[in-house]
């Protein structure tokens, strides 16, 4: 009979897995009421990352506290692929909704998908590299959650140069809440 020894446990999760259960948590927490328009306005009006607020959430979940060293490094990861593909193929997308160019609206309503599905294809590419190097983390309590995507959130935000005043608590609120909800499986 052979030996059959079972692969020893890595300490660290493979990346693939890693990249799923941040892409599965992002899916469900922008569906949450009043994340999406959340996400949106502290993009459109702070010009935030939305996958890095997502990210903070899910580091958040996770136990995992961010620096000011490591949300630096972390945006520079990904701030090449997402100024040189994400930002153009949204501004394209948008500019398209406002003004069609001349072409007929059927066809530019087709395209508009397309543009939206290549743009979300990069943000899931780009949450893939966020997940690669994410520090490990693991479960914790929600109440526990909440604080630390809280402090992970207020990070990003000084990062990013941006003083958070009444519409940002706001949208971080709207974020925040729908994480609770996510965690009470609502």
């Amino acid at each position: 009979m052979r030996n059959l020894s079972l692969p020893k446990p890595t300490a660290r999760p493979p990346a693939r897995l890693r990249s799923g259960n941040f892409w599965r948590f992002s899916l469900r927490l922008y569906r949450r009421d009043g994340v999406a328009a959340a996400c949106l306005e502290l993009q459109d009006r702070r010009h935030l990352d939305v996958n890095l607020l997502l990210y903070c959430c899910w580091l958040g979940s996770r136990g995992v506290a961010l620096d000011r060293r490591r949300i630096a490094l972390t945006d520079r990861r990904i701030r090449r692929w997402r100024t040189r593909l994400i930002a153009p193929l949204r501004r394209l997308r948008r500019d398209l909704k406002d003004d069609p160019l001349g072409m007929a609206p059927a066809a530019v309503v087709s395209l508009r998908r397309q543009l939206a599905k290549a743009e979300l294809a990069a943000e899931k590419m780009a949450q893939v590299t966020l997940a690669e190097h994410a520090p490990q983390g693991g479960r914790i309590r929600p109440d526990a959650a909440m604080t630390q995507a809280r402090h992970n959130l207020l990070v990003y935000l000084a990062h990013a140069g941006v003083l958070p005043k009444r519409r940002e608590h706001h949208a971080l609120a709207a974020l925040l809440a729908g994480m609770a909800k996510a965690a009470r499986g609502r």
